[in-house]
């Protein structure tokens, strides 16, 4: 009996620890440009991060495509202002650095040398730190 209940409890701290949970951005709505009010709310609510597991998603998957995008990257001209210590600071770490460029993995085939099926967000920026466009899984969001 003293076993079986060791075993649940040990079982359920591991599914606890395996879920996505909000990710809560380093940077308040007043430390970035007027053009990005509203973006730290929305990162706080869609975005999503599995520390075990390391990757990353989203509540509402219209959240790239509707508000990163068209509202907060062509409409506002907010994301283009950022630089690469706020976004850190907004959506987290990297899970891979290249030079002028950021990816947050959302599938965990992302971490196999030749992955067939990864999904991820990439962040491009410019020689000064900028950022460029957002691409997600390889299909560009934003120029």
């Amino acid at each position: 009996m003293r076993n079986s209940f060791l075993l649940l409890i040990i079982l359920f701290v591991v599914a606890c620890n395996n879920k996505f949970i909000l990710h809560k951005a380093a940077l308040k709505n007043e430390d970035l440009p007027t053009e990005c009010e509203g973006l730290v709310k929305e990162i706080n609510t869609n975005w999503l991060k599995n520390d075990r597991a390391n990757l990353y998603r989203l509540q509402n998957e219209e959240f790239i495509i509707k508000r990163l995008v068209f509202y907060y990257s062509v409409k506002e001209k907010c994301i283009t202002q950022l630089d690469t210590s706020q976004i850190v600071q907004l959506f987290g770490k990297p899970n891979e650095r290249k030079i002028g460029q950021f990816y947050y993995y959302m599938d965990k085939d992302c971490f196999n040398p030749y992955p067939i099926k990864c999904k991820y967000l990439e962040v491009q920026f410019d020689n000064n730190g900028k950022v460029l466009k957002l691409d997600e899984s390889g299909v560009a969001l934003m120029n």
